[in-house]
């Protein structure tokens, strides 16, 4: 949509972040699997943000940039 309207430039940049923020949710969630000893049970991962409170900010950063 944005490509069309000639918007070449945005319509990268908004790739590129979409990209960005996408591995970095990627990379947090393999580093919070990796410290709960690749565990991917979700009843185990409670209170992460304790333990892990930059890798947490983290997701919680990128979950909002993908949600808009």
């Amino acid at each position: 949509r944005i490509l069309f309207l000639g918007f070449s430039k945005l319509a990268f940049f908004h790739l590129l972040s979409h990209a960005f923020f996408k591995a970095l949710l990627f990379l947090c969630a393999g580093l919070i699997i990796h410290v709960m000893n690749n565990s991917q049970d979700i009843r185990d991962i409670g209170f992460i943000s304790k333990s892990l409170p930059y890798s947490s900010t983290c997701f919680f950063i990128s979950r909002l940039s993908l949600c808009g």
